[in-house]
This record gives structure tokens, sequence and C-alpha cells, in this order.
């Protein structure tokens, strides 16, 4: 044999042994049992068949179980041992814990439960891997809230403020439609429940005309804090009961009350020092109780002064009151006033 088949002969022999060389080193290493810690996401089922009916008294509805908000993304701390390739595949496509709550044939209840986690727990592993291919050494306990839900019919109240209105008197909301709602949220929070809010309508009425407000208005989506489900979310139309101005109340000797006398600043000058009100509408207080006789302390009459020493200006009477459904008219509009140090 030639010298140069030789050396030809033996340099592919090496490369095949170095290719055999590193197959067998990667297939021992896939083999080699290794430790990891992964964080699986938990899905919580509830057995429905076990759940009785509780029908609320006066309404007809049944209650049902559902897992709180704050136990729908729990995650549970899982430590895997096995080959290389396995935990690689683990890590690269984690499986999910599900619980099934009412699985031992226990009637539910609504409250917090306490999950002994194991690996019969564990569910969708990566394709081609069985649970037998690994070793689960540890699985932390998990705490599972449940609320017990209901749905219920209440009214409609609708939160308005028309207070820029002040073309003609907004009485208040003559109807609704719908004019009640279903609401599905926690027992205790609903069962006692007799109406749900809308958002705050702020629109301006400008004619007597304008009674019919269709911009769906929405329901809210909390109530005490808590979140709730409306069916429907928004109200289609919300009729309003609207007048001209017609009664009217006049105040008179409403005192003014200069405001903003500061860096020693007093008036020297404020031949105005009473006004006339017309009050016009319905006087009505935050709780919705109406007056007949209104007084003086209603209001706050007052004057806003920031101006230069000794040079008399002109300034507008401005009117404060936490009175609805009113529109106030002030006599004089204006009033003339100067200012001086004070000695």
């Amino acid at each position: 044999m030639k010298i140069t088949d030789m050396v030809s002969n033996n340099f592919w022999m090496k490369m095949l042994a170095i290719v055999i060389g590193t197959a067998i080193y990667f297939y021992v290493h896939m083999l080699i049992e290794t430790t990891v810690d992964i964080d699986l996401k938990v899905n919580v089922l509830i057995n429905t068949s076990l759940v009785e009916s509780k029908d609320i008294p006066d309404s007809g509805v049944v209650s049902e179980f559902e897992v709180a908000n704050d136990s729908k993304n729990l995650t549970v701390m899982t430590k895997f041992k096995g080959p290389n390739n396995k935990i690689n595949l683990l890590k690269n496509d984690p499986p999910t814990v599900e619980i099934i709550v009412g699985s031992n044939k226990e009637a539910i209840e609504a409250g917090k439960i306490t999950v002994n986690l194991d690996i019969s727990h564990i569910k969708n592993l990566p394709q081609n891997m069985l649970l037998s291919d690994i070793d689960v050494e540890f699985m932390s306990t998990v705490d599972i809230d449940i609320v017990e839900m209901i749905e219920k019919k209440v009214g409609v109240k609708v939160d308005y403020d028309f207070s820029d209105s002040t073309l003609v008197n907004v009485k208040g909301v003559s109807y609704t439609t719908p004019s009640s709602v279903t609401v599905k949220g926690p027992r205790e929070l609903i069962k006692d429940m007799k109406f749900i809010k809308t958002k705050t309508i702020k629109n301006i009425i400008q004619n007597v005309t304008q009674t019919d407000i269709k911009d769906e208005v929405e329901l809210l989506e909390f109530y005490n804090n808590t979140p709730i489900i409306c069916t429907p979310k928004v109200l289609s139309l919300v009729k309003l009961d609207i007048s001209d101005w017609d009664e009217k109340i006049v105040i008179s000797q409403v005192p003014i009350k200069y405001m903003a006398l500061s860096n020693g600043r007093e008036v020297i000058y404020n031949k105005q020092k009473y006004v006339t009100l017309t009050v016009r509408g319905s006087p009505t207080l935050e709780d919705g109780t109406q007056l007949r006789k209104l007084t003086v302390d209603k209001f706050r009459v007052f004057v806003s002064i920031e101006m230069e020493e000794n040079k008399m200006i002109e300034r507008r009477v401005m009117v404060w009151t936490d009175l609805k459904g009113v529109k106030i008219d002030v006599e004089p509009k204006f009033v003339k006033v100067m200012v001086k140090k004070s000695q």
C-alpha cells in the first residue's frame, strides 16, 4: 500500500471517529439527569354538576360559583428532575396545573380552599412527552378563593349633571330604556342591591324639546368598589323631564363678599354692598329634598379682586350655591371697586 493511501485512509477514519464520538457525547449528555424549577400557570375549574340551585327570594335567579379574580392568575413553583432532553422540552413549552374544585364529590362552598398539589395535577405536557418521562420532586400548595355569584334584576338610576343647562329647567329623568337590567356579582354584594347607577351624563340642554338622550349611556362596572357585570351594559334611551323656567323666588339684601384681598390691600370704595337674587326652578338639595323656602345662607355672593392699587375698576358679581334644579340671576351684575394698602 502506498504511503499516500495510508495517510488518506487514516484521515477519513479519524474524521469518522470524531463524528461518532461527538454523537455519543451528545447522546450521553441528553440522558444525564438534571433538576430545574419552573413556574407553572394554574387553571381552576369548577365541577358545576355539584352546584345546588339557591334561589333568591322574590327574584327567581339561580346562583353559581366562580373563581375569584385574584385566583385567576396563579402560578406555582414546581421542581422537575429528568433527562436533559426532557427538561429542555419542559422549559421551552411549560405544562399547566389543573385543579377541579368539587372533584371529590364534596359540596362546593364559597370561601378560600387550600389544595395540596401532586403530579396528577400536571396537564398539557409537551408533544410526545409522558409524565413517566420525568419526576416531580416538589410542588407547593396553592390557595384558591371561590365566590358565589348571583344574577338579579335591578332598577336603573341615572346620574346626571345639567348644571350648565341654564336656558331650561331640567327637573330630572322621566324614564329609561331599558328601565331595569340584570346584574351579576358576589352574593353578599348583590343580594340587597336595589338599583345600579349610570356614568354621569353631562349634556347641555338648550330647549324644552331636547328631551331624549340616545348616546348609549353606560352603566357603572363597579358597585362598592367591586367589579360587576351588567346586561345590557348601556341604556339606549334616557328621557328627561324638562320645562321652561316658570316659578321664581326673589331674595333681596344678599351681602357681597370681596375675595382675594392679599398683600395688605383693602377695599376703599364698594358702593354696592348688597345684591338681589332671582331664583327660578325647583330648588333641590343634594339628597333630593325639595325646598319650599329659600334663605340668604343658601347662597354665596362674591367679587374676586386682583387689581392695581388706587385704580377704580369694574368686577363681575358671582354666585355660588349647592342647590340643584335652579337658574340664578343677580342684579346688579357688576360692581365698581378700588383698593389701597392698609395703613
